[in-house]
């Protein structure tokens, strides 16, 4: 993971994670979050291709929250990466994916 991305991942920190969707047919997983990074409220958006595991936990161990403590990546084997969001409630969803790209 280039340095570029890794410091977009880590100014998450306090977005709204807004959705996590699947499209189960072709293996991509979009974590949909709005952020104050620019003016208004931007959408950044990070797509990750060749799903091989999810895990999506909405059990509020900390309290219910919509925001995002933290985010980061590591490399698994290979090129393979694990995508960690860890929620201000104490969830953290994980989706482990062939490679991810982030827009903004």
């Amino acid at each position: 993971m280039d340095d570029k991305l890794k410091e977009c991942l880590e100014k998450l920190h306090d977005a709204t994670l807004v959705g996590v969707y699947v499209d189960w047919g072709s293996g991509e997983v979009r974590f949909d979050l709005e952020t104050g990074m620019t003016k208004g409220h931007e959408i950044v958006k990070i797509r990750g291709r060749g799903l091989t595991f999810l895990d999506c936990p909405r059990r509020y161990p900390w309290g219910p929250s919509e925001s995002v403590n933290s985010v980061w990546a590591e490399k698994v084997v290979g090129n393979v990466t694990q995508l960690n969001v860890e929620m201000q409630s104490g969830d953290v969803i994980i989706a482990i994916v062939n490679e991810f790209v982030v827009d903004l």
